[in-house]
């Protein structure tokens, strides 16, 4: 497949020439917490997959992945006015599931095999998930009404499906101190 299957997240903050740390890390909790939800839902979806998984498989992912959580949104860019941190999803289900059921496996066929599988049902299950993502993340982020200080809004590109833009403006600066300069 020719199509890229990475999803691009850029969060982008808008409203403002600096930011409170504050916003910055309670925006960028719910986009990671958002993206490990549907990793975590998306164990399901495996196992629905993977009818001949052994007895006890499906536990130990869901506990396995647990231990990965913060981990399933990777940023790798910053760049200012606006401030967007650009980041890419990682493929955490399908990464644990794969480690946990194959770990017993010593046949490097049936290893082969497990692989294709779980990369078949990403590929299928691909563009779902984006639009799903979306979904959530206009769902947990902040709601924009007649006098709100933030306002969002996720959505996929429509020029670029791998990409999922996340703008968050700030309206309102009541309650953030001056910086040191400002203050003098």
């Amino acid at each position: 497949m020719g199509e890229s299957l990475e999803l691009t997240i850029q969060v982008r903050f808008e409203g403002g020439e600096a930011f409170p740390s504050s916003f910055i890390a309670q925006s960028m909790s719910v986009v990671e917490d958002e993206v490990f939800r549907l990793e975590y839902d998306e164990l399901e979806e495996i196992f629905n997959v993977l009818k001949d998984a052994p007895e006890g498989a499906k536990d130990a992912c869901q506990e396995r992945i647990q231990r990965h959580k913060g981990s399933s949104l990777l940023f790798d860019k910053a760049s200012g006015s606006p401030f967007v941190l650009t980041g890419v999803t990682t493929a955490l289900a399908y990464w644990v599931v794969e480690n946990v059921v194959s770990e017993p496996v010593k046949d490097v066929n049936k290893k082969s095999d497990l692989h294709e599988k779980l990369k078949a049902l990403l590929i299928k299950r691909y563009p779902t998930r984006n639009k799903e993502l979306s979904y959530r993340l206009n769902q947990r982020l902040f709601r924009p009404n007649s006098d709100t200080a933030v306002s969002a809004e996720a959505q996929i590109a429509e020029n670029d499906p791998n990409l999922l833009e996340v703008n968050l403006r700030l309206n309102r600066w009541e309650g953030v101190p001056p910086r040191q300069a400002q203050w003098v």
